[in-house]
């Protein structure tokens, strides 16, 4: 079954290696994402040999390469969210820097304590206090996934305000990768404290774990494949750097906010401001503003004055309205002088307001 499960994972990942490594544009983060697939090819690769291995002598090295490439799985993952977002490299090597510890304190194991390998596993024989170790390095490691979740949900806050479409910046897909690595070592931590109780056996509980992370390996290939295009980005991909603001963002948000103003009229209120109307819409002022000069190619006066504009003829057509002035629609309309209306009347309909009114009153 162990064969079966690490030839499955092996494959695998290696299939979504050469992805990652084939990838026609690659964006920040991509060589932890290929190194995190990197480490799990030789993660199963050191298992699958053990399988086959006459010469016990190899069995220790080879326990001890699939258990460094463990370790730096979480790391990994989360130098990827970290870089991705635009985090400083030097700082996020500095802060993975203690899963290279841990490394260390495991490659000198062996010299200070009787290690057997069965089925795959590292068994030593230590004293029962010893079980505390590989509990508190995997609540340890569980940091980097957290800490990789609370980096993503910072920038999906921060690109909020920039961009209305989110599905393809891969936020989603990298917090679905982070989730199922707490998952991941959670099972593991689960798995160790049964086998602690000796109701596991060796083989069942290092099956388990193997079927765990090819499960993970497959999730992660299936969500980055079908949802966000992370192995097979094109050229056209619109976050291809983080904070980049695409021109289909720009006029999306700018449909969505002349439906708003359509639908609830802020413009009639004539001390509207800019930050008024982002705080009513529920955008920052800079989203508002890359709205209308790139979606719209527009100002807010102009825009505003617009809908005042559309707002004034709707009412000028109105048979209740016939004996109104034009000026005091304006000033319904939230116009807050008559030359402000004249102005914007003009520029809008290349003729003046009474004029129009003639125009579209005639019988």
């Amino acid at each position: 079954m162990i064969a079966t499960l690490t030839g499955m994972g092996g494959v695998l990942s290696a299939f979504l290696l050469a992805l990652i490594l084939r990838k026609p544009k690659r964006v920040l983060g991509d060589e932890w994402l290929a190194a995190w697939f990197g480490l799990y090819l030789v993660l199963f690769g050191s298992f699958a040999v053990m399988q086959q291995a006459a010469n016990s002598s190899l069995l220790t090295p080879l326990a001890l390469l699939a258990q460094f490439a463990a370790i730096l799985l979480a790391p990994a993952q989360f130098l990827h969210a970290w870089t991705f977002t635009a985090g400083s490299l030097r700082k996020g090597l500095l802060l993975a820097f203690p899963a290279a510890l841990l490394v260390l304190l495991t490659l000198i194991l062996p010299l200070h304590v009787s290690l057997r390998v069965e089925a795959g596993a590292m068994i030593a024989d230590v004293p029962p206090w010893y079980a505390l170790v590989p509990i508190a390095a995997l609540l340890g490691t569980m940091a980097y996934p957290v800490a990789a979740i609370g980096r993503i949900r910072t920038h999906r806050t921060r690109l909020k305000q920039r961009v209305s479409n989110l599905h393809s910046t891969g936020l989603a897909w990298m917090q679905a990768w982070a989730l199922s690595t707490v998952a991941l070592l959670l099972l593991q931590a689960v798995v160790f404290l049964i086998s602690l109780s000796g109701w596991l056996a060796v083989p069942l509980h290092v099956a388990l774990l193997i079927c765990g992370q090819v499960m993970q390996v497959a999730f992660v290939g299936w969500r980055g494949i079908s949802q966000t295009q992370v192995f097979l980005a094109a050229d056209g991909d619109e976050f291809s750097s983080p904070g980049q603001l695409d021109l289909s963002n720009a006029r999306a948000d700018f449909a969505a906010l002349s439906r708003f103003i359509a639908a609830q009229e802020p413009h009639l209120d004539g001390t509207l401001t800019a930050s008024d109307l982002a705080d009513r819409i529920g955008w920052a002022r800079f989203r508002l503003t890359r709205a209308l000069q790139l979606g719209g190619e527009t100002n807010f006066h102009d825009f505003l004055n617009g809908a005042r504009v559309e707002t004034i003829k709707r009412l000028a057509l109105e048979p209740r309205n016939a004996s109104a002035t034009l000026l005091s629609l304006a000033l319904d309309a939230g116009f807050g002088s008559k030359s402000a209306f004249y102005t914007a009347f003009q520029a809008a309909e290349g003729m003046s307001p009474a004029r129009w009114r003639a125009a579209h009153t005639q019988k």
